[in-house]
């Protein structure tokens, strides 16, 4: 399919005064909607059925006390339902019985069975509709650890220390992404 010109493309953005900061916050290219209804149907979702991006539920695993209170509160004041586990493995117990669509966790717990790669696969291989996005961050920004990230399904991989405008612009991606892909789905119906 060639790519739309610029007269077929719409940008969408939104100024955050408090930071200074510009981000996208929409998308909208003319044509791609053709593109999609012309692919292979996407098979229905299993009887597991997740929240809807709206209900704005984040799920998040941090094994440090202060950093897990600190990214719970930031998120909160930007409007999103937070949960915060202190490790994967408590993330997952949770998860397996009330999904949510987003998950935000540290690559490695001390003293924890489950690691945030091992918690992305179990998510990968018993959810897969509707998607799931996942962010793992670490100290360990080498590119070998990127690959096995990416390799067991993440969606974004983050250096720390993370910075607020990192966070709050990972789960504003994240969010678009999901409501990019239901919107797929709904044009698909």
């Amino acid at each position: 399919m060639p790519c739309p010109s610029p007269k077929e493309a719409e940008i969408k953005l939104r100024h955050y005064p408090a930071t200074g900061t510009i981000a996208i916050v929409g998308v909208h290219l003319a044509g791609l909607q053709q593109h999609f209804n012309n692919m292979t149907p996407i098979p229905q979702p299993s009887e597991t059925q997740l929240p809807t991006p709206s209900d704005h539920g984040i799920y998040i695993a941090i094994s440090d006390q202060y950093h897990r209170t600190q990214m719970e509160e930031l998120l909160v004041l930007d409007g999103f339902n937070i949960s915060a586990f202190p490790s994967a493995a408590a993330l997952w117990n949770v998860f397996q019985a009330r999904p949510t669509r987003m998950v935000i966790t540290e690559r490695r717990f001390p003293s924890s069975e489950l690691t945030g790669l091992g918690l992305c696969r179990n998510i990968r291989q018993h959810f897969t509709l509707p998607y799931i996005y996942v962010v793992v961050f670490s100290t360990m920004d080498r590119m070998q650890e990127i690959k096995e990230g990416l390799a067991a399904g993440v969606d974004d991989y983050l250096a720390k220390p993370l910075t607020p405008l990192q966070a709050r612009t990972r789960v504003l991606v994240g969010r678009r992404w999901l409501a990019y892909i239901d919107s797929i789905f709904e044009g698909r119906k």
